[in-house]
């Protein structure tokens, strides 16, 4: 850093996400001010600010723009931005959300009172706009699940938690006497509102006790009389991964699969008049084999339905999509046959929406989107999108040539030679900058809230306008039977590559990496000496 601000000699230095300590060559100057973008309201500090505004079910919670000073987040103010804390909101999403919006908001203020020299204004508990105050790093004492707690105190521990480290709990312990600790994420509460049946389960079971599974996640029964279902879990210690709470559960227990109706579904579908709202809410964004096939045919069911003229494929609220699921192909005993079925099956989700001739198709971007879920998009007829989301239309950190149907759309958008740069790099892309490309037809709002509170007007507006009938129309005329063959040569084209990718030691060596967070190659070499003792394959894929 020291180094970076002698070669370019900036008039302000901004930290947006401080990973180290500033040095005192740098706070010490006072002619070149360096600005820590701090993710909570003036007057707090710590690094575990947003996991106690959660904890503490804060009302509000904002960002402060500070001076680096020697002493952590107790420098002058530059400025501060507030906002209303969404009800059961994750860490993860309010930083992505809330917290990256203020804090893009905070900088373009702090810049303008720089060239105004308008002054910093010292950090000052006496004063009563200044509510914040210093909190102790948390400690996974304060991230311990008690099944005895309610589904609400058990959720808040997740959604502060969510992402790193994660919530600490034993689920077997009541089964079992399995002791073993994991790390528990993406929660859900079960109220037993959708059937009777769900309601008599919660009824019997007791806190801790594990009612059944449904689509990978598991259902723990908690201390009121509700229950809260567990997406994913991870196992203490290093060289561990996240996977669906069910697999890794299921290696010591067998869990019954519930088929009532449940209050939480991944996959959701809201009707309005004639569109129909998807939303595919899947941790992190990344998609497996079988929530791709579930996803699959909810979208050919409402390919049958004449009274819809438009899909709003919604995502998540955190990520659009983010393609295919690294961790499920990596905790596979066949890596490459899972990559290859997973690879399939969100082309056959693209394919299933492109096959809708007679409705318009529209991506709403509440979230990022990378790699296969960018192209995703890409193969709607019309992206919308708000001007914090990143879009990474690229596969090239992995060693992955890509599919989704990339080769015919992406360039149908944004050109034939940028497409190629493009699906080579690594850099994402904001929004209005995906817009100008031609990835994105409509920036809405000015952050994610607008968005999210513009989005059912603009909707339903284009459902009613000509366009959509046009689109229909030009639809209608292209898509006969030589152009849908096209199209499967073009799936047939990216996966003979996709194939090739699988099988190189570059790929599984990328993807290894990213799921454990490896850092160096003693790490990987200790996880493939692990591999062969289990004896898993990872050679094996044939073409079908």
């Amino acid at each position: 850093m020291t180094d970076v601000t002698k070669t370019y000699k900036p008039d302000i230095i901004i930290c947006p996400f401080l990973t180290a300590r500033v040095p005192k060559e740098i706070t010490g100057n006072k002619k070149t001010p360096c600005l820590i973008v701090h993710p909570g309201i003036a007057g707090d500090r710590g690094s575990s600010s947003i996991d106690w505004a959660i904890h503490d079910e804060a009302d509000q919670w904002g960002v402060t723009l500070l001076q680096a000073d020697d002493k952590m987040d107790s420098g002058d103010i530059w400025c501060t931005d507030n906002f209303e804390m969404k009800e059961n909101t994750t860490k993860t999403g309010t930083y992505v959300g809330d917290i990256a919006d203020s804090a893009v908001e905070c900088v373009f203020e702090s810049i303008q009172r720089y060239i105004s020299k308008v002054p910093p204004v010292a950090l000052s508990y006496d004063n009563p706009e200044v509510y914040g105050r210093l909190r102790r790093r948390m400690k996974d004492i304060d991230r311990t699940i008690d099944w005895e707690m309610t589904s609400e105190q058990i959720l808040r521990l997740m959604c502060m938690s969510d992402t790193q480290p994660g919530a600490i709990g034993m689920p077997l312990m009541n089964t079992h006497k399995d002791p073993t600790t994991y790390r528990v994420f993406d929660g859900h509460i079960e109220h037993g509102l959708a059937s009777n049946e769900m309601k008599h389960l919660l009824s019997k079971h007791r806190p801790g006790d594990v009612i059944g599974k449904r689509n990978g996640a598991v259902l723990m029964k908690t201390g009121d009389e509700f229950g809260i279902w567990i997406g994913s879990l991870k196992k203490e210690g290093d060289l561990t991964m996240k996977q669906s709470a069910a697999e890794i559960l299921e290696e010591i227990v067998d869990i019954r699969e519930l088929d009532c109706p449940t209050d939480y579904n991944d996959i959701r579908v809201h009707m309005d008049g004639r569109v129909a709202y998807v939303h595919f809410d899947f941790y992190n964004g990344a998609m497996n084999k079988f929530q791709c096939a579930r996803l699959e045919r909810v979208l050919k069911q409402l390919a049958t339905r004449r009274d819809i003229k438009l899909v709003a494929l919604m995502g998540g609220e955190r990520f659009f999509s983010t393609g295919i699921h690294l961790n499920a192909i990596e905790s596979s005993n066949n890596k490459q046959r899972e990559a290859w079925e997973n690879i399939n099956k969100i082309d056959d989700v693209i394919a299933s929406t492109f096959h809708m001739s007679d409705k318009v198709t529209m991506a709403v971007l509440q979230g990022n989107a990378g790699a296969g879920g960018a192209m995703m998009a890409a193969a709607c007829d019309v992206v919308i999108s708000h001007p914090g989301v990143l879009l990474t239309p690229s596969y090239s950190a992995m060693g992955l040539f890509g599919s989704e149907y990339w080769t015919y759309f992406f360039p149908q958008r944004v050109g034939m030679t940028r497409a190629d740069t493009l699906v080579n790099e690594t850099s994402p892309l904001l929004a209005p900058t995906a817009q100008e490309y031609g990835l994105v037809d409509y920036v809405i709002g000015g952050n994610k809230r607008d968005f999210q509170r513009l989005v059912p007007d603009f909707v339903k507006n284009f459902s009613e306008t000509d366009k959509l009938e046009k689109i229909i129309k030009s639809k209608k005329e292209l898509r006969d039977e030589d152009w849908f063959s096209r199209l499967h040569l073009h799936r047939q084209y990216e996966l003979s590559k996709m194939k090739k990718c699988f099988e190189s030691p570059a790929f599984l060596n990328a993807m290894t990496r990213f799921v454990y967070h490896l850092g160096d190659d003693e790490d990987l070499a200790t996880i493939r000496s692990r591999e062969r003792e289990d004896d898993m394959p990872v050679v094996g894929l044939s073409q079908g």
